[in-house]
C-alpha cells in the first residue's frame, strides 16, 4: 500500500463520490471508503521479499497487457471464437495474433514517420513470444 499523492488522492475521491451519487443511495459514503480513496492498493500472491516497486512495476506491465487484450478483443473480435474444433479454433487465434501484431508495427512506423512521433511513443509493444506447440 502507498500513499497517493494529493492530487491522485483528490481525483480518487471525487470519483469515489460521483460513483456513489450514481447509484442514488441513500446510505452516507463510508468514512473508510474515504480514507482509503487516498491510497493506491494492490493485492499480490509475491513472496514478502519482492519490494513495492517491483510490485507496481509488474502490475503497471500487467495492465498494458490486459489493455492490449482489450483492444484486441474489441477490434479484432477476439472476444468471439467461431472456430468449434481446437485446431481451428488455435488457428484463427494465432492468425488473429499475427494480424495484431502486423497492425502494431504498422501503426508504430506511421507514429514514428510523424513530426509529433516523441509525443506518441508508447511504453509497450506486443512481440510474438517463442510458443512450443505453436507449429
Amino acid at each position: 500500500m502507498r500513499r497517493a499523492t494529493p492530487e491522485a488522492a483528490t481525483q480518487a475521491l471525487r470519483r469515489v463520490r460521483r460513483a456513489h451519487s450514481k447509484r442514488r443511495s441513500h446510505a452516507e459514503l463510508q468514512p473508510m471508503t474515504i480514507q482509503s480513496a487516498g491510497y493506491l492498493m494492490v493485492l499480490t500472491s509475491l513472496p514478502d521479499d519482492v519490494g513495492l516497486d517491483e510490485v507496481l512495476a509488474a502490475y503497471r506491465v500487467r495492465w498494458q497487457v490486459e489493455l492490449a487484450f482489450k483492444h484486441m478483443k474489441s477490434q479484432l473480435g477476439l472476444d468471439r471464437l467461431p472456430a468449434k474444433s481446437r485446431t481451428l479454433a488455435r488457428s484463427w487465434l494465432l492468425a488473429h495474433l499475427i494480424l495484431a501484431l502486423l497492425i502494431d508495427d504498422l501503426t508504430q512506423e506511421i507514429l514514428e514517420s510523424l513530426p509529433s512521433a516523441a509525443r506518441h511513443a508508447r511504453p509497450l509493444r506486443l512481440t510474438l513470444a517463442d510458443y512450443p506447440n505453436a507449429a
